[in-house]
């Protein structure tokens, strides 16, 4: 099942989740809570299942626990390894996002409207109308885009905190949504957020917020999730 993170609205929402999840924690006032900051990608969810280092299955989130069986398609998508490289667990789940890049997107448009052809109304139903294709060959002219930003069951640790395994997931040979911030308190986290809808033209893919996730592995656990999301993150 992939996690549905929660939505905040306000700074002071962001504030009384880290009040919250302080609490929950039972920390210390003079223990500090990191967050990494990162852009949240309006593309496709999608899980990648590798076993010793080989591909073996690709889906869309669907309805947050059962998806779209997407394997072919998703091998056509140079971004996504077909194999692992370096040292990985036998068996690992990785998650992450498939989109289109703006450019691709009005290249796409362009050569859609040359044939008379139905335009794609945004980037992000483009890229899912794409990996959807009955024909891979299909897709593969798309040119997809997939940023590695999460992974589910694993064999063996991959790192003891995000930024440990955000660096080995890249090892891994997945590309990950840049730009990031490692935040310790809430005025870095509203200044990151702030610099990103400022710059946000600069971008070359639409995003839909920012993701503020503990970079403490160990909390995860004795977080746990509510019904609909995990405890751990927050947008």
């Amino acid at each position: 099942m992939l996690p549905q993170i929660r939505n905040t609205f306000t700074e002071n929402e962001v504030e009384e989740y880290i009040n919250k999840t302080r609490r929950y924690l039972k920390l210390r006032q003079d223990e500090n809570l990191e967050f990494i900051a990162e852009p949240k990608i309006d593309g496709l969810s999608a899980t990648l299942i590798y076993k010793n280092g080989k591909l073996i299955v690709g889906a869309t989130r669907g309805d947050g626990i059962q998806g779209d069986d997407i394997t072919e398609n998703i091998k056509t998508i140079n971004d996504i390894p077909k194999f692992l490289e370096g040292n990985y667990p036998e068996d690992i789940e990785i998650r992450g996002e498939i989109f289109i890049a703006n450019t691709e997107f009005e290249k796409l448009n362009n050569l859609r409207r040359r044939d008379s052809l139905p335009l794609f109304a945004n980037p992000r139903n483009a890229a899912a109308g794409s990996v959807r294709q009955l024909d891979p060959k299909v897709t593969a002219t798309r040119k997809l885009g997939f940023f590695a930003y999460s992974w589910g069951f694993l064999s063996s640790p991959i790192g003891k905190n995000l930024v440990e395994v955000r660096r080995n997931i890249e090892e891994l040979g997945f590309n990950l949504n840049h730009p990031i911030k490692l935040c310790s308190n809430l005025n870095m986290m509203m200044n990151f957020y702030n610099n990103i809808y400022q710059n946000r033209s600069n971008l070359d893919f639409d995003i839909d917020g920012i993701v503020y996730k503990l970079n403490d592995l160990r909390y995860y656990e004795r977080l746990g999730s509510t019904e609909h999301s995990p405890r751990y993150a927050v947008s």
